[in-house]
């Protein structure tokens, strides 16, 4: 197998667009893929529906070790705060926020490394 490359807000529009096709197997391919990359984590609107999909995703991968590499621009306590609903009145969920948490911190372990720089995109 390869490893499957997205960004955060890409892989919710794809599971999004193929939610409900009869005979679906995109999120199983996504779950099953030997590699995940996922850039830009916490750019995703975080709506309730998507955190639960993310969720179940790192359940999935974590529950069969299955590695994932991830890219933010957020710090893990952002990213908390972002997966909480915290800055969003109607769709909180803290307990979702620190399941998702929980299964990032489990999944990183020691394994994170902060990259300083110019961002690429600025410069265009």
């Amino acid at each position: 197998g390869s490893a499957l490359w997205t960004s955060e807000q890409r892989l919710m529009r794809m599971i999004r667009e193929d939610f409900g096709r009869r005979g679906s197997t995109l999120q199983r391919e996504i779950c099953d893929a030997p590699i995940l990359v996922v850039d830009d984590l916490g750019a995703a609107a975080r709506t309730d529906w998507e955190r639960r999909i993310f969720e179940e995703i790192l359940s999935e991968r974590s529950d069969n070790r299955r590695p994932i590499l991830m890219t933010s621009n957020y710090s893990l306590d952002d990213l908390r705060a972002l997966y909480s609903g915290a800055y969003d009145e109607r769709n909180q969920d803290p307990i979702r926020g620190d399941r998702i948490m929980s299964r990032l911190s489990q999944m990183i372990g020691d394994q994170q490394w902060a990259i300083h720089g110019r961002d690429r995109r600025a410069r265009r």
